[in-house]
């Protein structure tokens, strides 16, 4: 899916290396997600206090807005 060795998804893993943004990307893609939409499911944690469920709930808002933009951009590329 992502073109890599297992040997790198190990590496992954183990916090020996990191995905960069295109692996990031293609995995979005291949879910049919939105990149701001992935990332909010990704990383989206069991457990918040209050005030930090503020934080990821401005952070959401955030990046649906700018998937919803990016989206906006896309279709009026293609109309051209």
């Amino acid at each position: 899916m992502l073109g890599v060795t297992e040997g790198f998804i190990s590496l992954i893993k183990s916090q020996q290396r990191s995905l960069t943004l295109d692996h990031v990307e293609t995995l979005a893609e291949r879910k049919d997600m939105q990149l701001g939409e992935f990332l909010i499911e990704a990383t989206r944690p069991k457990k918040v206090t209050a005030k930090s469920a503020q934080f990821f709930a401005a952070t959401d808002r955030l990046l649906r807005k700018a998937d919803a933009a990016s989206a906006a951009l896309r279709r009026q590329t293609v109309k051209k």
